[in-house]
């Protein structure tokens, strides 16, 4: 939908113009699209916060959250 696009463009413009944009998103897709750097929050606590390309080097974004959550779960 246009919509969608039209709020994509928003972050990667602000982000050009060296704005930092915090944003919240489930979707892997999306995250892998317009972020550059990645934190990982579970129950409110912060587990992780990385580069994008780091995590994505050697595996999945999707195989790196599920990683970080086993390594932090009791």
């Amino acid at each position: 939908p246009v919509a969608v696009r039209e709020f994509r463009e928003v972050p990667a413009a602000l982000h050009k113009d060296g704005v930092t944009v915090l944003m919240s998103s489930h979707v892997l897709p999306e995250v892998e699209q317009l972020a550059t750097r990645v934190a990982i929050l579970d129950s409110g606590r912060l587990l992780s916060v990385n580069d994008l390309d780091a995590l994505i080097a050697t595996r999945s974004l999707e195989d790196s959250l599920m990683a970080t959550l086993e390594q932090t779960r009791p």
